[in-house]
């Protein structure tokens, strides 16, 4: 890897091609997106650690556009919301640029990893606010506040049932002396025994539609604000073209959409806690991977 000021952008994007054809880092579409943000903070000099907190903003724009509660509006807030996930790609990918070393555990810097972490709850906070209030603005009733609150309680879980999972997982491999394990293939056999990951072919249904063990594209966090904007446009050019307005004031297809959202994130969440008691996946790994070691 040559120097962070001789960068250049065709090695920006190769590099993010390397890595995505590899899979030595998450897949995520947004990644496709982020070179030019990526070759940006790198001549700026920016620390990842920096720009995972420039992050925090891009939300905070995105919660004031949504609740002005217009359709404009709320295209404009979600907008905002893609950006966020498109820059929290750049964190990683500036680290690694400037630091060759950054993924292995001896040499990451962990406030990066810590402000990366804590932007997503900002994102899940705003996200679900701006809606629950813009959608109230926008239909003129209270109930979409609640809807909103709802929501935002449930995108707030997802993650943190995750980030607290991780954090006893890690704790539990500290405690019984299985430190040479590295972390990435620790979390993997953890997803992969909570997952029970399909083999073979997966329907297209089930890549639109299901709801567990990975929520369907339809609802996904990586695909949720994209989603948004299209059915806001449709509803948007339903009332204008067919003056449809009198039906979607009482029954909008956005609430219905958000609706269904927080039911799959609730069945999800209530899903994944009943199979961590009943399984008890932490505990079981880590004795299969003591077992191992013995």
């Amino acid at each position: 890897m040559e120097k962070a000021d001789n960068i250049t952008y065709k090695a920006i994007r190769a590099k993010q091609a390397a890595d995505l054809k590899s899979k030595s880092i998450r897949y995520m579409v947004y990644r496709r997106f982020s070179t030019p943000f990526t070759y940006a903070f790198v001549k700026l000099g920016m620390s990842p650690a920096s720009v995972s907190i420039l992050n925090f903003f891009v939300p905070l724009v995105g919660f004031y556009f949504l609740i002005r509660g217009s359709y404009a509006s709320m295209i404009i807030g979600l907008s905002f919301f893609m950006l966020f996930k498109t820059l929290d790609c750049c964190d990683g990918e500036v680290a690694r640029i400037q630091n060759p070393k950054a993924m292995d555990p001896m040499h990451r810097r962990l406030e990066g990893a810590y402000f990366d972490g804590l932007s997503n709850y900002i994102y899940a906070v705003f996200l679900g606010m701006g809606l629950g209030i813009g959608l109230s603005e926008m239909y003129g009733s209270r109930l979409f506040v609640s809807l909103g609150v709802i929501l935002t309680i449930f995108l707030t879980l997802e993650v943190a049932i995750i980030d607290v999972m991780k954090s006893y997982f890690r704790r539990g491999l500290i405690e019984r002396k299985l430190m040479k394990i590295t972390d990435k293939y620790a979390m993997e056999k953890l997803i992969g025994k909570i997952n029970s990951i399909e083999s073979g072919e997966v329907s297209i249904f089930k890549k639109l539609l299901r709801v567990y063990p990975t929520p369907g594209l339809l609802y996904a966090t990586e695909f949720f604000a994209l989603v948004l904007i299209v059915i806001t446009l449709a509803e948007y050019a339903m009332i204008k073209n067919f003056n449809a307005g009198f039906i979607f004031y009482q029954f909008s297809i956005l609430a219905l959409y958000l609706l269904i959202v927080t039911v799959v994130r609730a069945m999800n969440i209530s899903i994944f806690v009943y199979k961590m008691k009943k399984h008890e996946y932490m505990t079981s790994l880590l004795e299969e991977l003591q077992g191992k070691k013995l």
